[in-house]
């Protein structure tokens, strides 16, 4: 009887110990855990910030530029130029079928809300899309009544010609082709953001 409680005692110790570096272990494991997740968070945080920089770089790079008199096609492919269509300042959206589309969809009501703000005739989309059928299906989607207008040419700007110009863009354009203002589309924007309050001041003035 004796020998069975001892027997018991020590199996007991031997359950109590090893639950103790087992517990020891798994805070160790907690707290790597712990530790991996913050560090991930601060490259994250550190990723975004150097992102927004870049943005903010190619944004300001993209002013004073000059856009290429490029060809354009409408919904119903037809081909104009980009200069027989801008004849005082314009705002124009650009995007592309890699863009990220809640943005695009986004973007397409804010651009609804500036039209009627600033006057349709002085918001324009240029998109580059497979062909102008696929602008079409936009337009009609989204009930845009905006003039839109398709092209296979790049506007060879610093906002676009960097590896994030799959971001869909804003940009005012004066009629001699002059980049006056360039903004990098970001989610969750919406008209009531810094740069669409000062692009109402800008036409209203």
């Amino acid at each position: 009887m004796s020998s069975t409680r001892t027997i018991l005692h020590c199996s007991l110790v031997i359950l109590i110990m090893a639950a103790f570096f087992l517990m020891l272990a798994n805070s160790k494991s907690a707290k790597q855990l712990i530790c991996k997740g913050s560090n991930q968070i601060e490259s994250i945080r550190n990723y975004e910030t150097a992102i927004g920089k870049l943005r903010d770089s190619l944004e300001l790079f993209t002013i004073n530029e000059y856009l290429d008199n490029i060809h354009l096609s409408t919904p119903e492919n037809a081909k104009i130029h980009l200069a027989d269509i801008i004849n005082s300042p314009t705002l124009v959206y650009r995007f592309n079928e890699y863009s990220c589309m809640p943005c695009v969809e986004n973007d397409l009501e804010i651009i609804k809300q500036l039209a009627d703000s600033i006057g349709i005739s002085r918001v324009l989309i240029i998109t580059r899309l497979r062909n102008s059928n696929a602008l079409k299906i936009y337009l009609n989607n989204y009930r845009i009544n905006v003039d839109s207008y398709n092209t296979s040419s790049e506007l060879n700007l610093p906002i676009e010609m960097h590896a994030l110009n799959e971001s869909p863009f804003f940009l005012v354009l004066n009629n001699d082709l002059k980049v006056e203002f360039a903004y990098t589309s970001t989610p969750g924007h919406s008209i009531n953001s810094v740069f669409f309050k000062r692009i109402i001041r800008y036409f209203k003035n």
